[in-house]
C-alpha cells in the first residue's frame, strides 16, 4: 500500500518534537474536524482518536475536541454499514464528486447540506484500474496522469475535494502498483501524485 501525506508547512512527522508541534497547531484551533472519503478510510477515525489520547498524556497538550464531520461512500450497503459504525458522524455523503460543491446530499438527513470543513481529510480513490488482479490493467497504464479508468476518474474527484477543503493534513492511500516504473519516459503515477500535492499547497508531501 502507498500512503500519500500532506504535512503542515515546515513539519515532518518522523521526529517526536515535530509531532508535538503539529498537535499544538491543532490545539490553537481548539477543535479537530475529520473528513473521510472512500470505504476503508474511516478506520482512521478510531486510530486517530486513540492517538490523541496517547498524545494528550505524552505531550501534555490537553484534550482536543475531535469531531468526525463527514463520511463519503457511493455504495449503499457499505454506507449503511458505516452509518452504523460511526453514529456520531454528522453527515454521510453519497458521491465524492459532490464534495467540491458548496452543498451535497446527506444520506443521514436525506437533505442537501453544506459540505463542512475538515482540518484532517483522509480520502482515497479507486485502485481498480491499476490493481494486479485486473487482467486489463495494461491499458490503464499511467491511469492517474491520463485521467482514465476508474482509478484516474476517481483520483480527479479526490483532487477536486482536496483542493476545496485546503485541510491542515491530507492523507490518501492506494496500491503499490502506482509506483511501478516501466519503459515509458513518464514518471510513475505515485511520483505524479506527490508532485501534484506539492504544486497545490502541500509542500512536504511524500510516499510512505
Amino acid at each position: 500500500m502507498l500512503a500519500f501525506v500532506k504535512l503542515p508547512a515546515r513539519v515532518k512527522l518522523n521526529l517526536t518534537a515535530n509531532i508535538k508541534r503539529v498537535l499544538m497547531k491543532f490545539g490553537t484551533l481548539n477543535r479537530i474536524t475529520f473528513g473521510t472519503c472512500f470505504s476503508g478510510t474511516d478506520i482512521a477515525v478510531h486510530v486517530f482518536k486513540a492517538f490523541l489520547g496517547f498524545a494528550a498524556l505524552q505531550f501534555g497538550i490537553g484534550e482536543l475536541d475531535f469531531k468526525h464531520v463527514f463520511c463519503c461512500e457511493i455504495d449503499g450497503p457499505k454506507r449503511e454499514f458505516l452509518m452504523a459504525q460511526h453514529p456520531d458522524c454528522d453527515y454521510f455523503f453519497t458521491n465524492a464528486k459532490d464534495l467540491e460543491n458548496v452543498k451535497a446530499f446527506d444520506a443521514k438527513s436525506k437533505t442537501m447540506v453544506a459540505v463542512p470543513y475538515a482540518s484532517i481529510f483522509f480520502a482515497s480513490f479507486s485502485c481498480k484500474s491499476s490493481a494486479p488482479c485486473n487482467q486489463q490493467r495494461a491499458q490503464f497504464r499511467h491511469a492517474v496522469q491520463r485521467g482514465v479508468g476508474e482509478t484516474g476518474e476517481t483520483f480527479n474527484m479526490f483532487k477536486a475535494a482536496r483542493d476545496k477543503q485546503k485541510s491542515v493534513w491530507v492523507c490518501s492511500e492506494n496500491v503499490v502498483e502506482l509506483d511501478a516504473s516501466d519503459d515509458s519516459v513518464m514518471q510513475t503515477d505515485a511520483e505524479f501524485i506527490v508532485s501534484d500535492f506539492k504544486k497545490n499547497g502541500c509542500p512536504h508531501s511524500d510516499i510512505h
